[in-house]
């Protein structure tokens, strides 16, 4: 699978995964509880190679390290406080001045009561995690019915999904869809 793409492995495999190496070293995660997830692509993808090069350009010091091992224990307790403090994306401020959607996006889901938002892989689509699924829907609803105010009109959104990860009483979580429309 790896050949074919980094992504692929973790597609194949499926439920909640910590990836490591270029994505082909997966170990499931526990996860104690559900976080609701809103994931929308407010524009077209990038080139990883390209994001990458631009990445290495920068500073060490300009680049926005997760805190993966406070990640991991927050999906294990369930603390979404802890979760939200701990997410991190080293390529997302190369990947925001590419495609300012992006930026435009994450603060439309902040202005609707996300607890956390940034963007996914090398960009053009962005999640946010909110603290129920009411409130999920409500952001979404809201995202991709309503133009905001100084965020991303909803004609830009080109897709947009609420997902949510589901408890488990084993040791490895999933992700689940919950709704598909508007």
């Amino acid at each position: 699978g790896v050949k074919l793409g980094a992504d692929i492995p973790f597609c194949l495999a499926g439920g909640l995964m910590r990836a490591e190496g270029i994505g082909e070293i997966l170990s499931p995660l526990p996860c104690k509880r559900s976080f609701p997830l809103v994931v929308i692509q407010p524009c077209r993808g990038l080139s990883t190679r390209e994001v990458f090069t631009d990445l290495h350009e920068m500073p060490e010091s300009e680049w926005e390290h997760p805190d993966t091992e406070s990640m991991i224990r927050a999906l294990g307790e369930g603390n979404l406080r802890l979760l939200a403090a701990s997410l991190g994306n080293t390529l997302q401020p190369v990947s925001e001045k590419k495609r300012p959607e992006l930026r435009a996006c994450i603060r439309a889901l902040k202005e609707h009561g996300v607890r956390a938002a940034k963007m996914t892989g090398s960009g053009s689509a962005v999640y946010g995690v909110f603290s129920t699924p009411a409130a999920a829907r409500t952001a979404w609803r809201r995202m991709y019915l309503v133009s905001p105010s100084k965020g991303v009109p909803s004609g830009q959104v080109t897709s947009q999904k609420i997902l949510h990860t589901r408890p488990t009483e084993g040791r490895q979580g999933t992700i689940d869809m919950v709704d598909r429309s508007g």
